[in-house]
């Protein structure tokens, strides 16, 4: 008597997208369910991460908030954040020069998170403002624009739309459900919790060790 090979899909709906496993079973064998989205991870027995270039770091942000890199930050209204007369050197570049740095710091200087915050609340207050000033506009933040009080389902949305945006990826539930319910925290004491909501969570993602690490 011959066995007959079957061929059996399982498919998971996620957030926003469908997993699936493809799974190969002797004939009548119930097919395995698929893994949990929250399954542990095993370590790299090699992980190793960079901090990214400040060049890398303005095309990353420029790209994950569809602006020029130019529109991104601004020091004084004049210069821009990342060239050498704003943070430049901080965030790892050179200034050969006039400062003789010809090789970038070895080790990140005191001053860098303190950078990285500026650039990244900067550049998440520059998309805040476009996307609130013309909804028809809005890249990221449609769902806010206009709504004094949007719902749960308008605010996962945005945050699915960054995390696609910034990490090409969905966020996990877990992730999801903080961002949405961080809601509650910034209306506590907002008096334009929409933008201020969108620029926070924004801003989080942004300066996250995910987005500024590779």
């Amino acid at each position: 008597m011959h066995t007959k090979t079957k061929i059996h899909v399982c498919w998971k709906r996620s957030l926003g997208g469908v997993v699936c496993a493809l799974s190969l079973f002797l004939g009548g064998m119930a097919c395995q369910p698929a893994l949990p989205e929250e399954a542990p991870s095993v370590p790299s027995e090699t992980a190793r991460i960079k901090f990214k270039s400040v060049k890398r770091l303005a095309n990353n942000l420029s790209v994950a908030l569809g602006l020029p890199k130019s529109a991104l930050c601004k020091e004084l209204g004049t210069y821009d954040c990342f060239s050498k007369d704003a943070h430049s050197v901080t965030l790892g570049g050179v200034e050969p020069y006039v400062q003789r740095i010809n090789n970038p710091w070895k080790l990140p200087p005191l001053s860098a998170p303190i950078a990285v915050d500026r650039v990244a609340l900067a550049s998440c207050q520059a998309r805040v403002k476009q996307d609130f000033a013309d909804a028809n506009k809005a890249l990221i933040f449609a769902p806010l624009v206009g709504v004094s009080n949007p719902n749960e389902g308008a605010r996962r949305e945005v945050v699915v739309t960054l995390y696609k945006r910034f990490f090409l990826r969905l966020p996990t539930n877990e992730q999801a459900s903080k961002w949405v319910g961080f809601w509650d925290t910034v209306t506590s004491s907002s008096q334009q919790p929409a933008q201020d909501w969108a620029t926070l969570v924004c801003f989080g993602i942004a300066s996250s060790t995910e987005f500024l690490f590779y």
